[in-house]
């Protein structure tokens, strides 16, 4: 279990992150303790801090895909992963020869397994050095460097150009922003007219109660962390997508109504003795994952903070398994919008 993540220290102690973990994850946490308008206002370094440290948690657990999925009783991890972003793709229409964008790409695993499954170009946009760097590794790796690429940049101030791109994707990325309406308005910018974006968002639910301190907590839990500046309702996300020009076509929460051999989306979250990990989320699993990082870092084959690093990810955790439970929170709102002819 532990010789993966192993592996992904080292790449994280070479990419030259490991030495600032410390220091970048006291000022993470300690910018959730202020108002939300300290992280809005500092969202672009807020954001960028979270991935720097937790990456390579990410991929030691997720792989390369950095997002939920809609899974059946007989479904590998893999296997509901990727069915759920093709059925993105599907609902876009990607098709070969697209221009496509994806928008918050992470490392690139949904990246890679659309343009592999389609044929389309797509470009990833990304605001992280070091996602984008392992992310380049894993487009090599599949034979798509050559047609398939990565944009650095913030997604609320993109550098691209004008009605560039036939369809635009977002996969658990823009709730990141601090306000909706300044990512959808770049996406409707650097879409071509009559083109389409299709979305899977991070969102709360009508169930959530503000006056709740139960729906609170799992909510502030959420968002110290998954680096959000805040939670949003999806009333919220439909509201910034008209407002950024854009016709809203669908709308779905993906994760509500299931029933028969459809598990719940925060499952492994929960922990499972059978599954590596997701080991770390058991009650055995999480004192014990605590222990070797303590000696990790002692030895100083992990940097300084990593325990910190960890803790904040089972805070982040333990807010969508409650938020998960009570219904107040789901990871899969899907929208597709359209962009007018004129």
């Amino acid at each position: 279990m532990l010789k993966g993540f192993s592996m992904q220290l080292n790449e994280e102690k070479r990419s030259g992150i490991g030495a600032n973990v410390k220091h970048t994850i006291d000022e993470y946490v300690s910018l959730h303790d202020k108002e939300e308008s300290e992280r809005t206002k500092n969202y672009t370094w807020f954001v960028n801090a979270y991935y720097n440290v937790s990456t390579v948690f990410y991929e030691w657990s997720w792989g390369s895909s950095f997002h939920f999925a809609p899974t059946k009783t007989y479904d590998t991890f893999k296997s509901a992963i990727l069915r759920h972003e093709m059925r993105l793709a599907d609902r876009l229409g990607i098709a070969a020869g697209d221009r496509v964008l994806d928008v918050g790409c992470g490392i690139g695993g949904p990246l890679r397994n659309i343009a592999l499954n389609t044929g389309a170009y797509v470009t990833g946009l990304n605001n992280n050095d070091y996602q984008i760097s392992r992310g380049r590794q894993i487009l090599a790796e599949a034979g798509l460097d050559t047609t398939c690429g990565f944009v650095k940049g913030d997604f609320c101030n993109m550098p691209l150009d004008d009605n560039t791109f036939d369809k635009v994707y977002a996969i658990e990325s823009t709730c990141h922003a601090p306000r909706r309406q300044d990512v959808f308005s770049e996406i409707n910018r650097v879409l071509k007219p009559g083109g389409v974006f299709g979305v899977y968002e991070w969102v709360l639910t009508d169930k959530h109660d503000p006056s709740n301190p139960v729906h609170m907590t799992a909510a502030k839990n959420i968002e110290k962390g998954n680096g959000l500046p805040s939670t949003s309702s999806y009333q919220v996300v439909l509201a910034a997508l008209k407002e950024s020009g854009f016709e809203v076509l669908e709308q779905e929460d993906l994760f509500a109504n299931r029933s028969g051999d459809d598990v719940a989306w925060y499952r492994d979250l929960e922990g499972s003795y059978l599954r590596p990990t997701t080991f770390q989320f058991t009650p055995v699993g999480k004192p014990l994952l605590m222990k070797t990082l303590t000696f990790l870092e002692s030895k100083g084959i992990a940097p300084q903070g990593t325990c910190k690093v960890c803790s904040m990810l089972h805070t982040g955790a333990e807010g969508l398994v409650a938020g998960g439970k009570m219904g107040t929170f789901t990871p899969g709102y899907f929208v597709l919008a359209r962009k007018p002819l004129i």
